[in-house]
């Protein structure tokens, strides 16, 4: 099986379910209030997220724009 993208802004999101969704990369990102809104449900129905740094170490601009996304998926301020 040849895994493939899935824009997470769209409701195939929701109705495909895959079992995770992965995020990777090395540059700055920002999630639309649509992703956004559908990675919440997404993780409510069970869905669960991987992050991968395409950089070694913290504080890569990846690594930085992925805390600071997940900041808004999740927004719990005790994480």
């Amino acid at each position: 099986m040849v895994p493939t993208p899935l824009q997470i802004g769209s409701p195939d999101l929701l109705t495909k379910m895959p079992p995770f969704v992965f995020f990777t990369g090395h540059k700055d990102f920002k999630l639309t209030d649509q992703e956004v809104k559908n990675l919440q449900a997404y993780l409510n129905a069970g869905g669960a997220i991987w992050g991968d740094n395409a950089l070694a170490g913290a504080g890569s601009r990846f690594d930085v724009a992925f805390r600071r996304e997940m900041r808004r998926v999740i927004p719990d301020k005790d994480k």
